[in-house]
């Protein structure tokens, strides 16, 4: 049971962060202002939301990055 809390952790810190990015690079396009500070505020929400799930996780920190960075290595 542990081991499926942890890979909710992590599946959440996935999507987060690349979600957040995503959002982050659609406020760096050409639109008007208000829309990029929307952005730029909803991006940075999710990738705080990121840090803290990885944060959050049931194990140690050192731990629970070493297995976020090993399912990231197999993205191409």
């Amino acid at each position: 049971m542990d081991k499926l809390i942890v890979f909710a952790f992590l599946v959440l810190a996935t999507t987060l962060e690349a979600t957040g990015d995503a959002i982050i690079r659609m406020g760096l396009g050409p639109q008007a202002l208000p829309a990029r500070l929307g952005f730029f505020a909803v991006g940075g929400a999710l990738l705080f939301g990121y840090g803290v799930s990885l944060n959050l996780a049931p194990i140690e920190f050192h731990r629970v990055v070493g297995m976020y960075i090993a399912t990231l290595s197999g993205r191409s």
